[in-house]
């Protein structure tokens, strides 16, 4: 477990992380998506098409990125929103 849920957001500690030339430490994103394996998808605020991606259709096209070791490559910026599922509105109901 990364200690990450999806939409959370989330900001770069490390410059070029998995070698991409593209992100930097200090950039933002906001969690996607996390994958088996501990891995994250994030989508990037910024926009890059050469070096970020859709991450499976999970975040904008040229917006995505995979972290694979979250833990060293990002800091929690902000907690995901409480959003209730209908599950969670039926019980309210």
């Amino acid at each position: 477990m990364t200690g990450f849920q999806v939409g959370d957001r989330v900001v770069v500690t490390v410059d070029h992380p998995e070698e991409n030339s593209i992100i930097l430490a200090g950039d933002t994103g906001t969690v996607v998506e996390l994958w088996p394996g501990g891995a994250i998808a994030v989508e990037m605020d910024k926009y890059n098409s050469n070096c970020l991606h859709n991450c499976n259709g999970f975040a904008q096209r040229g917006h995505g990125w995979n972290f694979h070791k979250p833990k060293e490559q990002l800091e929690l910026l902000c907690e995901a929103e409480f959003q209730p599922s209908d599950q969670d509105l039926g019980v309210l109901l």
